[in-house]
């Protein structure tokens, strides 16, 4: 991990995936994610407007350089993971929310599943009551 990190043209640092164990272990989940894909433009088919703040969130994510189109040389690639993804809106707001699903599951792997975790951030109930 520590020969991956580099500073890039911004000035900010880019770190890899903390991965447990070698990311080539991971299976090609390319037909999962694609079908995945299908049902999600079957459903954005019949709510324009979910499809409009759907495209404009994609589009606005590509131009920050937070994702981009993967490479035509790439997209079988053994070691290739695809995450997919679907839209939701929150009961009292009306912005959708695009969630990036790594807790899907191909051939009994997630990318959650492949990822070291971090420590918990959240405030034990015990500590706050406690505290109280």
């Amino acid at each position: 991990m520590q020969r991956e990190v580099h500073v890039n043209e911004e000035g900010n640092i880019d770190l890899p995936l903390p991965f447990r164990e070698d990311p080539k272990k991971l299976p090609n989940n390319r037909q999962s994610a694609l079908n995945q894909f299908y049902n999600l433009q079957n459903q954005l088919q019949h709510k324009p407007q979910m499809m409009e703040e759907y495209f404009q969130f994609m589009k606005k994510i590509m131009e920050r350089d937070q994702a981009s189109s993967v490479p035509e040389d790439e997209i079988d690639a053994d070691n290739a993971w695809y995450l997919p993804h679907f839209g939701v809106y929150h009961p009292k707001k009306q912005q959708i929310r695009v969630v990036f699903n790594s807790s899907a599951k191909y051939n009994g792997v997630s990318l959650n599943d492949a990822l070291l975790q971090g420590p918990d951030q959240m405030n034990s109930l015990l500590g706050i009551l406690l505290r109280f």
